[in-house]
């Protein structure tokens, strides 16, 4: 995949993770949340004050160690940005971009995706663990 095309899936997902906590936060009706008829998917705001998977993690700490982990995906990105294997890095950063400016402005992680079992993710999320996926099993590993 061209550079281009990774960093404007990127952004696409990280303006979609933006809007969708936008409406997550001015819409009374997901306060009380909003699921499907069977309870398997739903759309309900929750603002998660510690680390990834709920860990007993401070705000302070997560947010200093996203910021690192920012920085170095930077770095990297901008002495390798033409490399098309760094889609996924691109795809991390826009996720952790998101989840950092939600820790800046409202002291925790606005969430809304209810998955039943599992927890509340976001958008945002699900780029970083995508992301993570591609940097970890590359496209080249599958090929024939």
């Amino acid at each position: 995949m061209s550079s281009k095309r990774a960093i404007g899936i990127a952004c696409v997902g990280l303006v979609l993770d933006r809007t969708l906590k936008y409406l997550a936060q001015t819409t009374p009706e997901y306060t009380e949340g909003v699921f499907t008829a069977n309870h398997a998917l739903g759309f309900k705001l929750h603002v998660n004050t510690v680390f990834a998977w709920s860990l007993p993690i401070s705000n302070t700490v997560a947010l200093w160690f996203a910021l690192a982990v920012m920085a170095g995906l930077v770095i990297v990105l901008f002495k390798k940005r033409a490399h098309p294997e760094w889609t996924g890095l691109w795809l991390v950063l826009a996720g952790a971009i998101s989840n950092i400016a939600d820790r800046v402005l409202y002291g925790g992680v606005i969430d809304y995706i209810v998955i039943p079992f599992s927890g509340v993710v976001n958008v945002a999320d699900l780029l970083i663990i995508v992301g993570v996926g591609l940097l970890v099993f590359p496209r080249k590993a599958y090929a024939h």
